[in-house]
């Protein structure tokens, strides 16, 4: 079993990483807005904290920014890995259908 705790909130990730059980944190952006910083500022806070799994999500609506933003997200750190939102137009199908053959026998 792995503990995580879910803010970004630095003084709560302290206290957690301080009982010496703390695997990692989970964290999306509204909890980072709540902190007054930029995601990214925050999340490079959180990764000086926590020597564990760090999991920020992208906050981009757009497929292609998405994918930016998470590959620009977990290049902050190695352990941090980026989540998107699979709604709208961020689910769209990043490979185009195979064409579809249509003949007569």
């Amino acid at each position: 079993m792995k503990f995580f705790i879910d803010t970004a909130n630095l003084d709560q990730i302290r206290q957690a990483a301080s009982y010496g059980i703390l695997d990692g944190v989970t964290t999306n952006p509204s909890l980072i807005a709540k902190e007054g910083r930029s995601q990214y500022d925050q999340i490079r806070a959180i990764c000086e904290i926590v020597d564990g799994d760090i999991s920020a999500e992208v906050v981009s609506v757009e497929s292609d920014e998405m994918i930016r933003e998470g590959r620009d997200l977990a290049a902050i750190h190695p352990n941090l890995s980026s989540n998107a939102h699979s709604s709208g137009k961020g689910s769209r199908r990043r490979r185009p259908s195979p064409p579809k053959v249509s003949g007569s026998t």
